[in-house]
């Protein structure tokens, strides 16, 4: 536990970096939020920040790493689980929707998976959520429909922060499954 200030602050100058990092990223963005607004944010001078972490690409991995921990958990559980697609879409909602902030800076400003290994990661879960929504073997088509409704579901869960998260998460997810299942071609 970190020891408290006179001033009610508290020592632990990582956890406050990565804290604000992620606040200022999430809203002005990466490339829009310098090292020098973090310090004056934080009252501190550069060179402290600089103690903490070398490069801003450093700072911007550190304060990425929790999403990334939190997907590839996602990934290790519906690989294990084989969880139906509806509850497999709904457990990657809550994922997403938990960074939504993040995703949307992402989103506006995708510089930021430079940083560390965070594109590698990302290569690597596009090829992991076509097997496990399409299977190993998928057509050209399910990888397409695939593709559509995980990336439609996390970008909307970062485009609609105001909204009721459980009537957000049952609209986006019956609309990525909605994408993920072919037309039926005796239908209307």
């Amino acid at each position: 536990m970190s020891a408290g200030r006179r001033d009610g602050r508290t020592t632990d100058m990582r956890a406050r970096i990565l804290s604000t990092a992620t606040e200022l990223f999430a809203s002005r963005g990466f490339s829009a939020t310098s090292l020098q607004d973090l310090a004056d944010r934080l009252e501190v001078t550069k060179a402290a920040l600089y103690y903490h972490f070398r490069r801003k690409s450093d700072l911007i991995a550190q304060v990425l790493a929790p999403m990334v921990d939190d997907i590839d958990a996602w990934f290790a559980k519906v690989e294990v689980e084989h969880p139906s697609p509806r509850e497999a879409l709904e457990s990657y909602f809550d994922v997403v929707h938990r960074h939504s902030g993040l995703l949307a800076a992402i989103s506006r400003d995708p510089s930021a998976l430079e940083a560390g290994d965070t594109i590698a990661h990302v290569a690597r879960w596009g090829e992991r959520v076509q097997t496990v929504f399409a299977g190993p073997d998928a057509s050209f088509e399910q990888r397409v429909r695939t593709a559509l409704a995980i990336i439609g579901l996390a970008r909307t869960a970062s485009l609609f922060p105001d909204a009721p998260v459980n009537e957000l998460r049952t609209i986006a997810v019956d609309a990525a499954l909605g994408a993920l299942q072919p037309d039926d071609p005796g239908g209307a």
